[in-house]
């Protein structure tokens, strides 16, 4: 069964416009057992962080000869398996949210630093 999403924001319709649309949603949906759920809705990944993820790929690049796009597919291959999913997929890192991709980086992070490769961060540089 696909999965079906109701996206609101409590600032930025009334709860009454909320009522309203999402009992238009559910008068589109057919008849059947469901499962509702709602949870906050995180942060998207930041700018910032895209690019202090690019440069941390780049200075293991730098370090091991591997590409940074052939790093980033492998690093997603290895710590972005979505098995919730119906068939286990590879997220995407645009699919995280702040949370998540500081946890994927820092993750990336401690394996380098494992395999003894140092990673520099803006604040370590002088």
């Amino acid at each position: 069964m696909a999965r079906k999403i109701f996206r609101f924001s409590l600032q930025e319709e009334s709860k009454a416009q909320l009522i309203q649309r999402f009992s238009g949603f559910l008068n589109k949906i057919r008849d059947g057992k469901y499962i509702i759920s709602i949870e906050k809705q995180q942060r998207e990944r930041s700018g910032e962080q895209n690019k202090f993820y690019w440069a941390v790929l780049k200075q293991i690049e730098a370090q091991t000869g591997q590409l940074s796009k052939e790093l980033h597919e492998t690093f997603k291959a290895k710590h972005l398996i979505d098995n919730g999913a119906r068939i286990a997929r590879i997220k995407s890192t645009s699919e995280l949210n702040v949370i998540e991709f500081n946890q994927y980086i820092n993750k990336i992070c401690q394996e380098m630093f494992d395999s003894g490769i140092i990673i520099e961060f803006p604040e370590d540089r002088s």
